[in-house]
């Protein structure tokens, strides 16, 4: 799919979307012939889990910090339930 089609899937802007690709949040897509960037399921499920953490007010330093996660390292788990736990308990004022 195309970034336009991407956009109205998820409601996230072209633009965003653009800006999460340069963030390294979103793998780079493949190009067609055409130099336009095509984009597959795991672009749509990763932009819709970004987007999630997003209304829920999370940084994009936070939203990387779980994106990268690695299971193999049952260390880090912790890290990140203590981002879960901390943003349940921030007072709204404090952001």
């Amino acid at each position: 799919m195309r970034i336009g089609e991407l956009s109205r899937e998820t409601g996230v802007p072209v633009e965003t979307i653009r800006y999460y690709e340069k963030e390294r949040l979103l793998e780079p897509p493949m190009r067609l012939q055409n130099n336009y960037r095509s984009y597959g399921d795991r672009h749509l499920a990763r932009l819709r889990f970004i987007a999630h953490c997003r209304k829920l007010d999370m940084s994009l330093e936070e939203i990387r910090e779980i994106l990268n996660y690695d299971s193999s390292k049952p260390e880090e788990a912790g890290h990140i339930h203590f981002i879960g736990r901390l943003r349940r308990w921030m007072p709204e004022s404090g952001r």
